[in-house]
């Protein structure tokens, strides 16, 4: 809950930068789902995403075009939930992982 509130409140972006200039309007609607995920006070069970594209001020074809074709919806089930203590290992880079300082 706190992730997602400081997500919202900070306006991350959980995707490429450049996708989200290129369309404010969904990284705005993606910061509204953070704060009402943040607001639940819990983990949800089962979410129902529908995502619609729309054309603002009509009269686009390509809008109304990705009107008819762009929108769906997207489903998640929670199946289990274990409790406890994760590894510091999970977070820690792979023992053969090397960087590749760029020239």
């Amino acid at each position: 809950m706190a992730f997602y509130r400081t997500a919202a409140e900070q306006g991350w972006v959980f995707s490429d930068p450049r996708a989200a200039k290129g369309a404010p309007g969904q990284a705005r609607a993606m910061t509204e789902m953070y704060r009402q995920l943040a607001d639940t006070g819990g983990i949800a069970y089962e979410t129902i995403m529908q995502i619609k594209m729309s054309a603002n001020g009509g009269g686009n074809p390509l809008g109304g075009l990705l009107a008819r074709m762009g929108n769906m919806t997207a489903e998640t089930t929670l199946e289990s939930v274990e409790t406890g203590v994760l590894p510091d290992t999970l977070f820690s880079p792979p023992a053969d992982y090397k960087l590749s300082p760029k020239k």
